[in-house]
């Protein structure tokens, strides 16, 4: 960011008397300034590297007409920094306005960065220190992540030709207690899932409850839970309320349908019946 160092150089340069020494200079973010009719404003700068006292990094921007829709851009700048610890402030001094992208309208982009630079106070600006070396940290660790082997398997494909609903669950089930009552619940679930003291599951999805031996097991339903498990149920939803499971329409169907549990990535695809070929 041009943008955002053009932002700190001005507002910077107005308000760095009112800050004494050992107050770091406030962040007030977009800034904004305008150019005949057109309107600008500057968001906060991430800064990306930074070697010695020279720096670099990017701002993101939105230009357009006073009172109309912006358009949205980036400035990618380098400049100077001389810091003052025990102020927590940074001077930043020989900005450069690298480069404009704006990638809904390229064509303006090198009109956008003269407006940037002509505003750029010789003397250039001050901001705070802190801000500055969060906002560098954090491009670092986005760096780290980018370099990282990401495990993308493709999910598992099931199919069902009749009713059925999919509960998912984050690998095994992670039990926990549901208070005052002898039921856990598996917290790795959006679905509401309990298991009493002796290891049976019951689960609630599409209106319905069900009980099954194993969590991969035939599940059926539980025409009459126990109140017990109804109490469970209601002090486990106080605490989060779980995915009712329930049809895309809203009511719960007439008639219950089959589960499919899985603790891996599933996706299910469900017919009316046989395929027709």
């Amino acid at each position: 960011m041009l943008i955002a160092t053009t932002c700190l150089a001005w507002w910077g340069s107005h308000t760095e008397a009112a800050n004494p020494r050992g107050s770091p200079a406030p962040s007030i973010w977009p800034r904004n300034f305008d150019d005949d009719s057109e309107h600008v404003e500057l968001y906060q700068p991430q800064i990306e590297t930074w070697e010695g006292n020279r720096l670099s990094g990017r701002a993101a921007i939105a230009v357009g007409p006073s009172g109309g829709a912006p358009t949205y851009g980036v400035a990618h700048f380098s400049a100077i920094a001389e810091t003052d610890r025990l102020a927590g402030l940074a001077q930043l001094s020989h900005v450069e306005i690298v480069s404009v992208e704006v990638p809904t309208n390229p064509g303006i982009a090198d009109r956008i960065r003269q407006v940037l630079v002509s505003h750029l106070p010789a003397a250039g600006l001050t901001t705070s220190l802190d801000e500055l070396q969060t906002s560098y940290a954090a491009s670092k660790q986005r760096a780290a992540a980018r370099g990282m082997a990401v495990k993308n398997e493709a999910p598992r494909i099931v199919f069902a030709t009749r009713p059925t609903v999919l509960v998912l669950v984050d690998g095994p089930p992670v039990w926990r207690p549901v208070s005052g009552t002898p039921y856990q619940r598996a917290l790795n679930s959006r679905a509401l899932l309990l298991q009493d003291a002796g290891g049976t599951l019951f689960l609630h999805a599409a209106g319905y409850w069900y009980v099954a031996a194993s969590l991969t097991g035939q599940w059926s339903v539980r025409a009459a839970p126990p109140q017990a498990l109804m109490d469970a149920a209601r002090t486990a939803e106080a605490s989060a309320r779980a995915d009712p499971l329930l049809p895309a329409d809203g009511p719960r169907p007439a008639r219950a349908p089959v589960i499919l549990a899985a603790t891996e990535p599933t996706e299910m695809i469900m017919t009316d019946g046989q395929m027709n070929r």
